[in-house]
């Protein structure tokens, strides 16, 4: 699939919006659209690319063509997983210099349910504390203000 600017520029909007919105900024209270434009552009370039492996595997066998789910989770954990356990370890790391042992080691906790994709169950099952309302949970928190 070649290289598509438009979508490039639709991320950029997306990512700005958040930006924004978490800096609280006046009249930018809706980060969300930036999040379900990242989510809509997603679901255009997967089944993109799905349909292009169907289409491609079809030229090759003249006939129906098919699609492997394994390789194409492959190519996607090759491609995110690196980066995603950078930003996990920078952040712990960063946390060990930044906050107290305790608060740093609450931060590591949360990274291991992070590289194993559970965080969300991690929180749920952990976010009762009415007097933090308003303070992030964790880094690696999508629950919050």
């Amino acid at each position: 699939m070649k290289h598509r600017s438009d979508i490039e520029g639709l991320r950029a909007i997306a990512v700005v919006l958040v930006i924004l919105n978490h800096l609280d900024i006046p009249g930018f209270s809706g980060g969300y659209i930036g999040v379900d434009i990242f989510f809509v552009i997603s679901g255009f370039l997967i089944t993109s690319l799905l349909t292009y492996e169907y289409s491609e595997n079809a030229a090759k066998s003249v006939g129906l063509g098919w699609i492997s789910l394994r390789a194409f989770y492959f190519r996607r954990a090759k491609r995110i997983l690196p980066v995603a356990l950078l930003v996990l370890f920078a952040t712990t790391i960063a946390s060990y210099i930044i906050f107290n042992s305790v608060r740093a080691g609450t931060v590591a906790n949360d990274a291991v349910w992070a590289a194993f994709f559970l965080s969300n169950f991690h929180f749920m099952a952990g976010v009762t504390d009415y007097f933090q309302q308003g303070f992030s949970v964790s880094p690696f928190s999508i629950i919050g203000p």
